[in-house]
């Protein structure tokens, strides 16, 4: 459920949570993150921007899913990042109100609520990570029906608590994989991935971390650079989970 973005600030205001200025740490409850999807041609946006390539931060990224979505129908999405150096499995929950989370239900270091923003509204979504082994990272992408098996016990608990999916549906399949190149410009804030899935189709993404109170006032700051700077954003500014799926599926 999208939830306007000042509604939600207010309602936290009411609950009594504290809001903080702008510059302060985020809290588990006001955590949020803009994100705009971006329709110009991938190297015009680079120029643009004078953008430039990080590439100790590009990753590859693979899901688990079934042949007809029963994860992300439920509100959940199961995601493999692979890092240079590194690899975490993540369990995505969407549709949550952060400031009702148990803290028992979000261990410290591996996890978080954060709303994400799109456009005049935000989504509260739980993520909560396990690293794994080159083994276990290999195990997970010969035999998807491993995952169970791979799951930290803090993803089990909010599977079964919050989402009312454990045990998992089945047969599970991956998908991917998904090469992401991450840029930035000097001196600021937000990231630009460039995410190219193996069908062909590319799509951009600007982010920026922020906190909730602010997060209308930077939508508008960064659009307006952005039309500043000529890049066209898409129309559409709904969330690409579901498109990215299904369009590795057809493979």
């Amino acid at each position: 459920m999208s939830i306007p973005v000042a509604k939600v600030a207010f309602s936290m205001l009411c609950a009594g949570i504290v809001i903080p200025l702008l510059g302060q740490a985020a809290t588990p409850a006001d955590a949020a993150e803009v994100q705009i999807n971006l329709c110009s041609a991938p190297a015009e946006v680079v120029d643009a921007l004078q953008l430039k390539p990080v590439p100790a931060a590009d990753y590859e990224v693979w899901y688990v899913e079934t042949a007809d979505l029963a994860l992300l129908r439920n509100g959940v999405v199961v995601r493999l990042r692979i890092k240079a150096n590194a690899a975490e499995l993540t369990l995505k929950f969407a549709d949550q109100e952060c400031a009702r989370i148990a803290p028992a239900l979000l261990p410290a270091r591996q996890s978080k609520c954060e709303y994400d923003v799109r456009g005049s509204t935000a989504v509260g979504a739980v993520s909560i990570s396990k690293a794994l082994s080159d083994d276990q990272v290999r195990a997970l992408i010969a035999d998807p029906g491993g995952l169970p098996a791979l799951l930290d016990p803090a993803q089990v608990e909010f599977l079964r608590q919050r989402a009312s999916l454990w045990p998992l549906p089945a047969p599970l399949v991956r998908l991917g994989p998904i090469h992401v190149q991450t840029y930035r410009r000097k001196g600021e804030a937000f990231v630009v991935e460039d995410w190219r899935l193996p069908s062909g189709w590319r799509f951009m993404e600007l982010s920026q971390k922020t906190i909730l109170s602010s997060a209308a006032g930077l939508t508008i700051e960064l659009q307006s650079r952005l039309t500043q700077h000529r890049v066209a954003m898409c129309t559409d500014q709904g969330s690409p989970a579901a498109a990215k799926l299904q369009d590795l599926l057809r493979r």
